[in-house]
């Protein structure tokens, strides 16, 4: 699975409010998808992903992937939404 550092909000927290809502499954789906969109299904530590809580169930997120230095370098931003009107989980670049 993706490393996955939170900056400001535990990632536990935020996997506790996404069960508490029953949309786990939802988050779980999105994160298995950036991790496999990623490349390198052999290598669980090919992508990291730093959060930072923004308001309510939204996240900014920076995707690091790493070279084949072995160094993570920056790969593209976006978000990662709960949506209340569905209560399930997506992922925005």
């Amino acid at each position: 699975m993706l490393q996955i550092h939170s900056v400001g909000t535990d990632f536990a927290t935020i996997k506790k409010l996404a069960q508490e809502n029953h949309s786990i499954e939802s988050l779980e789906k999105q994160l298995t998808y950036l991790h496999c969109y990623g490349g390198l299904e052999g290598d669980p530590t090919h992508i990291k992903v730093d959060l930072y809580p923004s308001k309510g169930l939204y996240f900014d997120v920076a995707w690091f992937k790493k070279s084949t230095a072995g160094i993570y370098e920056p790969w593209m931003n976006g978000g990662l939404v709960h949506h209340e009107h569905d209560n399930t989980w997506s992922i925005h670049t």
